[in-house]
């Protein structure tokens, strides 16, 4: 009698941690469902990748290598594109560290 009361007490327990698990699961997943920030984003689909923007302006070398200190910006050059990195550099944990590898 005892060993079937203690087959019986143990699973209910695995039915009552069963039950819990899904169900803590699923008002988790509820709550990070509702309170996830929903962001839309129209593209541009009149750019292709790669294709050079006209409206933009051309730098040389030289106007990009005069732009190496904080009162004029930090400016870098990267295949076809120049690009301001100042506020990147001024907000990067490693500071004006991260131009070494630029």
């Amino acid at each position: 009698m005892r060993s079937r009361f203690t087959f019986l007490f143990r699973q209910k327990r695995k039915l009552q941690i069963i039950t819990t698990s899904l169900t803590g699961g699923l008002v988790a997943g509820y709550i990070f469902s509702k309170y996830k920030p929903i962001v839309h984003a129209e593209a541009d689909i009149s750019v292709k990748v790669g294709e050079r923007i006209s409206t933009l302006p051309t730098y040389s070398m030289t106007e990009v290598a005069k732009h190496t200190t904080a009162e004029k910006g930090y400016w870098l050059a990267y295949k076809d594109g120049v690009y301001d990195i100042t506020s990147y550099v001024e907000n990067h944990p490693g500071g004006k560290m991260v131009l070494r590898s630029a």
